[in-house]
């Protein structure tokens, strides 16, 4: 995913809080799954 990418990236950039993470990784993870069943 290069939205996950995208996310790593930047965590390890500004050294994001893991809560912050979770909940794009959460997001993501619905974003995926919906386009999946597109």
């Amino acid at each position: 995913n290069p939205f996950l990418l995208k996310i790593q990236k930047l965590a390890r950039r500004g050294r994001l809080q893991s809560p912050v993470i979770e909940k794009m990784n959460k997001i993501s993870e619905s974003s995926s799954t919906s386009s999946e069943k597109k």
